[in-house]
């Protein structure tokens, strides 16, 4: 928000250190989201709202959190239920098109049930097609989602334990000197 004109890649860099470093944990569907949003900017209706002078941005910013849980409450329960009958079907019945357009950027084209009875989302999206058409090199990305790095972050995640209520508090604070 402080620099709208900095490049789009310098800004998904910015997003992958933070998943990297600060909540030791990549999301791709969050990762999407900030690409599009990162992209079109206020073009896309569901951020128009999040502007530097908009009166509540605080309040707007926990609002769309609350939207965006939607989807990935959607994802968790994937499979919820699935073992017993045939079919389990999950819909979401929104007038809300600025966020059904959102969600359709980073859809699912299946879901596969573990033995376990964990289910593992299948999403449409390439991320590697992504980063790509963004102009990132396998190596610059390489190194956020291979398995070493995955598994450094799953030991970090358990060392540090990034207290979330410190971090959103920390970047509620950054966003009202803005």
């Amino acid at each position: 928000m402080k620099q709208p004109k900095r490049p789009v890649k310098a800004k998904i860099m910015d997003l992958l250190r933070f998943f990297d470093e600060e909540l030791c944990s990549m999301l791709p569907r969050e990762m999407i989201y900030g690409i599009r949003l990162f992209e079109e900017g206020h073009r896309l209706a569901f951020f128009s709202r999040v502007q530097r002078s908009h009166p509540q941005l605080l309040k707007s910013l926990q609002n769309m959190a609350w939207d965006l849980l939607i989807a990935r409450r959607i994802e968790v329960h994937q499979g919820v239920g699935a073992l017993d009958g045939r079919y389990y079907l999950q819909y979401l019945l929104t007038f809300a098109r600025d966020l059904i357009y959102l969600m359709d950027a980073y859809s699912l084209k299946g879901t596969l049930l573990l033995p376990d009875g964990q289910a593992m989302p299948l999403p449409a999206a390439d991320l590697q097609a992504v980063f790509e058409h963004q102009g990132f090199s396998y190596r610059e990305v390489k190194p956020y989602f291979d398995r070493s790095d995955r598994q450094r972050r799953i030991d970090q995640h358990v060392e540090c334990r990034p207290d979330l209520d410190v971090l959103i508090k920390l970047h509620e604070t950054r966003l009202k000197e803005l």
